[in-house]
């Protein structure tokens, strides 16, 4: 049962045990059982939303102020003074309770601990008017705790505890002096929640000491554990009868097959105890009863007699034992609850994780080496620190080279580390029998050939349910299904990516027909683009020449607008690309070593310096897409490869920008532009380390922007602006240099523009901010989505006045780049500050026209309604969050866009955030609730909302080349790895909705949105933090 899973079946708490409170050392003969009754606990079942809960049963000790006998020795007297024995508290008439903490890699989950009450006073056993046994131990003395007092609900879910969680136990007896403290694993070591009777050991002596169980058997308690599940079962017995009583047919079939129940030999004692605690072995009843009369005469045994016939105390030979034991009990459930998270190992696919991002195997295995070093370092009593250890990092590699991966495990071994075994439910190599029976029944269920099969109509319905999703895994059942009507799919263009994924590609004669196949397909259903760039993904189907060779081929029809959409996605699939792999033998027998070149360009990175080296728009971005993917510790090198490989491409072709018959290379004007843009970013980062106010900063900008490098490019020539390539500039403003007050202070630029974009209607100078400090690739990636958005609303004849401005990443190490800035834009914020809180005010004083609906401009108003309408569709998609009206702006032109996309995905750090933002007040500006503007947003949103949605697939397999590119919301997500987050993403399109139900959603969450309380409260503490900077 795995913790994380909600819908997951839970176990019933199982009880039997009646009420009584009478202390298990009592004489009374009344007493009959000091179980406590677990059915009165808040929780009864064990579901990941229920909170651990622990029931304290009873304290066994041996104190030694009762065994004078033994204490007439001297030398043991010495030797328990020596080690500092604490017996004395473990006194007659003392009375304890017991602190509960969980804590997970030595720091606790809640910082208040629980407590029991006190127990009964600790007197000496007497088992003489015993009718039943509760938990019982070799032990003198005991006490235990009242029903009502002994359960702790400890304020931790189940679903919340993690594979090394532990409860940490303190034993407090009188005026609160702790007697010791020791820690009780959660699991067992194969990762299962342990259920039932526990014992815990106080280790007396050494308080830092963690909890080790004792090897030596102890009858008592081992017959107290068994005893109290035949109890259990003897009741489930009985249980069952009774239904059995109301149906009668059903006990013949029974009782046949309770005929053939095999009775297992089990030699060890320990074994059998354990067998019946996870209910391996079925009940007897006869069996039952002689078991149960053996454990009896166990716990009755308590007096012996020696060769002359004098009583000996049985305890007494186990005076030294320092452990005082407590019995508690946990819930139990009818089947096992093991621990389950994904851990991803394998290098080849990033970094060492977690699903929840919190502990690794590696983490455990650090963790528990440094509790051994604990242990054994100890001077005098005292714990010294652990010797520092040196942890193996599994080293990042290729595809291909899996030989680091297997190095580092290994060396991880060597280290002496207990690596931690998790059950991974999405492995495909889980059941070995399917996996024998497959490979037996290859031919019988792989090996059919009859092109003229057709699927009935079930089987038509499974196979577009398949074609229709987004799922990147097919099941063993789906493979089989595809390539059994493989024929039928070829006139299907949707089929294809699945039909790869289907065929098993170690196996020659499959690869042979899907490349015939392939074949059919390029020829009767040519696949679309947005397919097309799905097949340069990093799935196994997809790394082989043959389908990577087809997917660029697709692309290579696409006009060069339409690829500078995917062009971030294109570079980044690079990664994904075969490399080919060097032999290095020494010409003995030795194994030969392996090791990836980098010295060859892929098909895909061929593809994409040609299709740069005719556009000098694409030139541009492939340049700086690659330079900052050269900064990659894992994939650099490959990329300085493809950027070595472009230069040598773009310096053989020439290009003049001004027409004036100036030669000079494409490379020649990137790598221009390129010195003139880090001496700009030089002289803002050198601005920002001057001290001073804003002001100082300001003037040392405008100083160092003056200088000759910066105010003018090399030779005077012009070049492409690297944020919006179809601008070209030929030098900086620097008198017009400011910086904004903020944290980073970005500088606000204005760049010449060259002579042929001088015109009447274009200004002379084109505004950037640069920005240091800020990573902007996330930013840019937002952008490029809203502008994919952007052509397919246009392309469905929804033009929603967009707004995507031009951001561009320079360095994701120094984190610096380019942001343009939109002229005229003024937060809401602002706006609503300055004209009496109504947008539709600022409209009236910027666009007035009399006689004209509200007295604005319709075009104007037009625009809001259109931009408002795209933005919360586009906003939700996204997940946009920290959404405030200071990074919600709005033109005078009636533009309405967002800025600064530091949190998309979902992630916010506001409490109860919106699904978009939309305020009373935007709504106002449209004329207000009732209002025909209103009613044209509403229509506007349902109708993009609709329109994107059958996109969504192009959207997705773009997210997925982008996994592995650093994005912090996407690759560094604080809870899930990058297929939970597109998971998340695919949720938002609502993808089981008829466009009908789809609408209805849509105006739902508007409005849900329009009404949230929380935005209001969060702007008007953001508001408070402005005001006091």
């Amino acid at each position: 049962m795995d913790l994380r899973d909600n819908d997951s079946v839970t176990g019933s708490i199982r009880s039997n045990r009646s009420t009584s409170t009478t202390p298990l050392h009592s004489s009374s003969s009344s007493y009959k059982d000091p179980y406590i009754n677990l059915s009165c606990l808040p929780h009864t079942n064990i579901s990941p939303d229920h909170f651990v809960v622990i029931a304290v049963h009873s304290l066994f000790c041996s104190p030694e102020n009762d065994l004078s006998d033994v204490l007439q020795d001297q030398n043991i007297s010495r030797i328990l003074e020596n080690q500092g024995h604490q017996h004395s508290i473990m006194k007659r008439g003392a009375r304890f309770r017991v602190q509960a903490v969980i804590s997970g890699i030595g720091v606790p989950f809640h910082t208040t601990p629980i407590s029991t009450t006190a127990s009964s006073t600790l007197e000496k056993i007497d088992y003489s008017h015993c009718d039943q046994y509760g938990p019982l131990m070799t032990a003198t003395y005991s006490c235990s705790w009242s029903q009502g007092g002994n359960i702790l609900v400890l304020p931790v879910r189940y679903c919340d505890i993690k594979r090394d969680s532990c409860l940490h136990l303190k034993l407090i007896a009188n005026r609160d002096k702790i007697v010791s403290e020791t820690h009780f694993s959660m699991w067992d070591d194969k990762g299962r929640v342990k259920m039932g009777l526990q014992r815990v050991a106080f280790d007396l002596l050494d308080n830092s000491q963690e909890n080790v169980q004792e090897n030596k058997l102890d009858e008592k308690w081992e017959a107290s554990c068994i005893l109290d599940r035949l109890h259990k079962m003897k009741k489930e017995r009985s249980n069952r009868e009774a239904e059995l009583d109301q149906h009668p047919k059903e006990q013949s079939l029974n009782s046949r097959n309770n005929h053939h129940n095999v009775i297992p030999k089990v030699k060890k004692k320990g074994k059998v105890k354990s067998r019946y605690e996870h209910r391996e072995i079925e009940s007897v009843p006869w069996l039952d009863q002689l078991m149960e009369n053996r454990c009896a005469e166990i716990l009755e045994e308590d007096i012996r007699n020696d060769e002359n016939g004098n009583e000996l105390d049985v305890f007494a030979e186990n005076l030294i034992d320092n452990h005082v034991h407590l019995v508690i009990e946990l819930p139990e459930c009818d089947i096992p609850i093991v621990y389950h998270e994904n851990l991803y190992a394998n290098a080849n696919v990033g970094p060492i994780h977690g699903a929840s991002g919190s502990v690794t195997s590696l983490d455990l295995a650090r963790h528990y080496h440094e509790q051994q070093s604990s242990k054994n370092r100890t001077y005098r009593g005292k714990v010294l620190m652990p010797e520092p250890i040196q942890v193996p990092i599994l080293q990042q590699s290729s595809v291909n080279n899996r030989r680091n991966t297997h190095d580092a495990t290994k060396d991880i071994v060597n280290a002496h580390y207990n690596l931690v075994q998790f059950l991974d439910l999405e492995n495909v190599d889980d059941n070995p029998v399917e996996d024998k029976y497959r490979t037996l029944q290859h031919e019988l269920i792989r090996g059919l050939v009859d092109p003229g099969l057709k699927p009935d109509s079930q089987e038509r319905s499974q196979l577009n349910a398949i074609i229709n999703g987004t799922s990147q895994h097919l099941t063993s059942e789906e493979k089989d299904l595809f390539w059994k009507f493989r024929f039928s799919l070829v006139d299907n263009r949707k089929a294809l990516t699945k039909f790869l994924m289907a065929v098993e590609w170690s196996v020659e004669s499959e690869v042979v027909q899907a490349a015939e196949l392939l074949e059919q397909w390029r020829k009767r259903s040519p696949i679309e683009v947005s397919d097309a760039l799905k097949l340069l993904g990093k799935n196994v189907a997809f790394q082989t020449g043959l389908v990577r060779a087809y997917a660029i081929d697709t692309l290579s029809a696409a006009p060069d607008a339409e690829l500078e959409l995917y062009l971030l996605q294109l570079v980044q699939a690079l990664k994904y690309e075969y490399q080919e792999e060097e032999h290095i033998g020494d010409g003995s027998n030795n194994e030969q070593k392996k090791r990836v070149t980098t010295s060859g360009t892929s098909s895909l990175g061929k593809f994409l310096i040609e299709r740069a080296a005719g556009n000098i728009d694409l030139a541009n971005n492939i340049y700086w897409y690659l330079r900052v993917e050269t900064e990659d510790e894992r994939h650099g090198k490959l990329y300085v490869n493809v950027f070595n490989a472009l230069k040598e491409r773009l310096s053989k072709v020439d290009f003049d920008s001004s027409g004036q018959g100036k030669k000079r290379t494409m490379w020649d004007i990137l790598s221009a532009q390129d010195e003139f843009i880090c001496n700009i970013l030089e002289c803002q980062k050198v601005s920002f380390n001057i001290k001073g106010n804003k002001d100082a900063k300001e003037e040392y900008l405008r100083d160092a922007l003056k200088s000759p490098s910066c105010r003018s490019i090399r030779k005077g020539w012009d070049v492409p602006l690297p944020s919006n390539p179809s601008i070209w500039i030929t030098g900086v403003k620097a008198e017009s240099a400011r910086m904004f007050k903020s944290a980073m202070y970005p500088s606000l630029l204005e760049f010449h523009l060259n002579n042929r974009e001088k015109k009447e209607s274009t200004p002379a100078t084109y505004k950037v901010i640069v920005k240091t400090g800020d990573d902007l690739r996330q930013d840019q990636l937002v952008i490029m989505l809203i502008k994919l958005f952007d052509r397919i609303l246009k392309r469905g004849a929804l033009d929603l006045c967009l707004r995507p401005y031009p951001i561009l990443a320079m360095s994701a190490v120094e984190q610096t780049g380019l942001v343009e800035f939109v002229e005229g834009s003024i937060p809401v914020s602002h706006i609503l500050k300055n004209h009496n809180n109504s947008i539709l005010a600022f409209f009236k004083s910027v666009a007035p026209q009399q006689g004209a609906l509200y007295d604005v401009n319709p075009s104007v108003l037009e625009t809001y309604v259109r931009s408002c309408a795209g933005y919360c569709v586009i906003t939700y998609l996204i997940g946009v969050g920290d959404r405030h009206l200071e990074n919600i702006m709005i033109q005078p032109s009636g533009h309405f866009f967002h800025i600064d996309f530091g949190f998309i995905f979902g992630r916010d750090p506001k409490p109860l955030p919106p699904k978009f933002r939309l305020t009373s007040e935007m709504i106002e500006g449209m004329g207000g609730f009732k209002s025909e503007g209103y009613k044209q947003f509403c229509s506007l949103a349902c109708q993009s909302f609709n329109l994107l949605r059958k996109q969504a697939g192009l959207v997705l397999n773009l997210l997925h080349l982008m996994s592995d590119a650093g994005i912090q919301d996407l690759s560094n997500h604080p809870t899930l790895d990058a297929e939970g987050v597109i998971a998340q993403v695919e949720e938002r399109f609502r993808l089981d909705f008829s466009d009908e139900q789809a609408e209805t959603y849509f105006i739902g969450l508007i409005n849900e949105c329009h009404s949230a309380f929380m935005p209001k409260v969060m702007d008007k503490f953001h508001d408070l933090a402005v005001a006091m900077r």
